[in-house]
């Protein structure tokens, strides 16, 4: 996960509920470090997500991934359950989950 990415959804307030023991942060030059009891992150860097928390975030609604190849490029899209045009993609399932989750909110 890119950094521009983990503060688009740090700032739409996605997983800011989650303990941080154990936990990885991305710094804005993409450097990952996991979180040190006792140590608070820099007010700049950004908690990463896994995938089964981007899943978990997406509620009841969430759908699929599946891998596309356009001519030569591959791509992941994420898709909800619900008949929209709401869906994410990227180039990882992680990537494409998240761009969903953010759809999402711009959706609501």
């Amino acid at each position: 996960m890119t950094y521009e990415l983990a503060l688009q959804l740090n700032k739409g307030g996605v997983g800011l509920n989650f303990p941080l023991a154990g936990r990885s942060f991305i710094r804005s030059d993409g450097t990952v470090y996991q979180y040190v009891r006792g140590e608070l992150p820099h007010a700049t860097d950004c908690l990463v997500l896994i995938l089964e928390e981007l899943i978990s975030a997406c509620g009841d609604d969430f759908g699929n991934f599946a891998l596309t190849f356009k001519p030569v490029l591959k791509n992941w899209r994420a898709m909800l359950n619900r008949q929209n045009a709401v869906y994410g993609n990227g180039s990882t399932p992680t990537e494409a989950v998240a761009r969903l989750l953010l759809a999402l909110q711009k959706h609501e």
